[in-house]
């Protein structure tokens, strides 16, 4: 699994945004860091920036906000810019500062926070370890989901009709977008697919 790199200040502005918008970046990034691929509306290229650039886009009733990521490089998720969005188009202030930050001192490690894991994401997010277990399990539990779906062949509306949720949610979870969709409805759309959930619990390290 990849590590995260954290920009120092960009740490910091995370830490200021709302704990709901946290959690779900931090849902974001540990998919980033097993290699998945993302998509719109969670994701997209934003090459004004530079190649490979992409950003993350959670909105949340206290706004619109944007992470400027990374994963051109094979060992790293590279999280160099944050804000929270306040108009329709992304200002261009905030291009020139993704810029300044990705052809700086954001390539160096010098001093870049590191997460490994989803604990030490938690942690870079300024959560707690239970929110980390809670990122790591609702990344686990959207794999699975997306996994028996594909394989079955199984449309979004034959799903919501089996789990008795909105075809709009279950198309949230199949774009891995889960700002709002609760773990709950996660473990009964995993039981309606035939999947028998199972929790091992082990003492930390």
């Amino acid at each position: 699994m990849k590590s995260a790199l954290f920009h120092p200040k960009v740490r910091d502005i995370l830490r200021g945004f709302p704990k709901e918008v946290r959690l779900e970046l931090g849902k974001t990034i540990f998919d980033l860091q097993k290699g998945t691929k993302l998509a719109m509306p969670l994701s997209n290229s934003i090459s004004s920036v530079g190649s490979g650039v992409e950003e993350i886009r959670i909105k949340d009733r206290a706004g619109a906000f944007r992470v400027f990521y990374l994963t051109r490089k094979t060992d790293a998720v590279l999280i160099f810019h944050a804000f929270q969005k306040k108009t329709q188009e992304t200002p261009q202030k905030e291009i020139e500062t993704g810029i300044e930050k990705i052809t700086g001192d954001v390539m160096k490690k010098t001093n870049s926070i590191i997460a490994k894991d989803a604990f030490e994401l938690a942690e870079a997010l300024g959560l707690s370890r239970a929110h980390g277990l809670e990122i790591q399990i609702r990344s686990d539990l959207n794999d699975k989901i997306i996994d028996v779906v594909e394989k079955n062949g199984l449309t979004h509306a034959q799903v919501a009709k089996l789990a008795g949720a909105s075809r709009t949610r279950i198309t949230a979870i199949m774009n891995r977008n889960t700002k709002g969709i609760s773990t709950d409805l996660m473990l009964r759309v995993i039981a309606s697919l035939g999947v028998q959930a199972k929790i091992v619990l082990r003492r930390a390290a």
